[in-house]
């Protein structure tokens, strides 16, 4: 799993620096704090592949939303860093990662995975949200 491990990102202090930044720590600690727990267990096997198979998808959703950040105009980037002050999207991604990593001792069950599948499909929300508002803005050059 360590050839998946998410590279950091590069770049100024904002928003959204610091919401991909966070996300990126939080794929890569949870997803490998889940491998490591799932030990010698029967379904180990399931587990490191779903959660190489969740980094995989993280590196290519991040990378894709850092590049039309960047690519964007500068009206669209404040609007998308204004929606992720608003939202606390750091620090919602944040308290996943402390949470998962207070989780990682214990022998995960079916709530446990429901509520990191609800947690992830908020994330993406939030990268679709952003993904709105370069789309929508865009067409404004500022």
């Amino acid at each position: 799993m360590a050839d998946t491990k998410i590279p950091p990102t590069q770049g100024d202090q904002n928003p959204f620096n610091d919401f991909i930044a966070s996300v990126r720590d939080f794929v890569d600690s949870s997803m490998s704090d889940l491998v490591k727990s799932a030990g010698k267990d029967e379904d180990a096997p399931l587990v490191q592949s779903t959660a190489e198979t969740i980094q995989k998808q993280f590196i290519k959703v991040l990378d894709e939303t850092s590049k039309y950040y960047a690519e964007t105009n500068s009206m669209a980037r404040a609007n998308a860093n204004d929606f992720l002050h608003v939202q606390s999207g750091t620090d919602l991604v944040k308290s996943l990662t402390a949470t998962t990593k207070k989780m990682a001792n214990a022998k995960f069950g079916k709530g446990f995975f429901t509520w990191l599948a609800k947690n992830i499909t908020e994330i993406k929300k939030l990268i679709g949200m952003i993904l709105g508002h370069k789309l929508i803005n865009s067409t404004t050059e500022v």
